[in-house]
């Protein structure tokens, strides 16, 4: 079976954290289409681990430490591709697009980076800012084929639109290039609408299934300024107020 290891970018909060646009942080929406990518490939017969596995996860004690946590991880396990998410950002809103990053063409990171950025492209609408050579520690010493995904521009309105709206489109696109450049044949997921839920000018994202909406109660928990406390051996989950 085909191993891909996943790494959301950075980390939830403290050191390592991602870029912010108006309205999203960039390591919320890593993870977010990361475990929607995670499903869509495990649907395929793809056995897939990710560095972060919940949200709020926060790997290492520094910078250097946390992208060493990432790519130790992936080496370990043995991971046939590594592919890290990433919003990107600039000083002014007209930067825009998507586009792919690798340590050096020739080879199967390339293609890879191609198939990925040509369906981010393609079904999203996006800039098309190509494949790009990059000297970054994730792709430098990972000991398998790894690409970097900058998905679109988070200090862009209309790239961020797409990033907090659109993350389940991104997350086909991404897994759609990942099996057509594995040649398999992509079997049927459910294509749930993203659903975003507001209170007091913060928001967070869930999903649509079956007229249903689900958000993770660790995200409600975080809007309203609650504390959660997990009780194992019941099965319950208690809500406080924080101190």
């Amino acid at each position: 079976m085909i191993k891909i290891f996943i790494d959301p970018g950075h980390n939830y909060s403290g050191w390592d954290t991602g870029a912010n646009g108006k309205n999203a942080r960039e390591q919320d929406i890593t993870f977010q289409v990361a475990y929607r990518l995670r499903d869509i490939l495990r649907t395929n017969y793809i056995e897939v681990k990710m560095s972060r596995n919940n949200l709020e996860d926060n790997l290492g004690s520094s910078v250097n430490s946390s992208l060493k946590a990432r790519v130790d991880s992936a080496n370990q396990w043995g991971a046939d591709y590594f592919v890290s998410l990433h919003c990107n950002s600039y000083t002014t809103e007209a930067a825009k697009g998507t586009e792919t990053l690798i340590i050096s063409k020739g080879g199967k990171a390339e293609q890879l980076a191609y198939s990925i950025n040509r369906n981010i492209v393609e079904q999203l609408g996006m800039y098309d800012r190509g494949v790009k050579e990059q000297n970054l520690y994730v792709l430098r010493n990972t000991n398998m084929p790894a690409v970097l995904v900058e998905m679109g521009f988070i200090t862009n309105e209309t790239d961020e639109w797409k990033l907090m709206n659109q993350q389940q489109k991104f997350a086909n696109a991404i897994a759609d290039g990942i099996l057509g450049y594995l040649g398999i044949q992509k079997q049927d997921t459910v294509d749930n609408e993203v659903v975003t839920v507001e209170y007091q000018g913060k928001q967070i994202t869930g999903y649509l299934y079956n007229d249903t909406t689900y958000v993770k109660v660790r995200q409600i928990a975080a809007l309203l300024d609650k504390n959660v406390e997990w009780i194992g051996n019941e099965n319950k989950v208690i809500l406080t107020d924080e101190n």
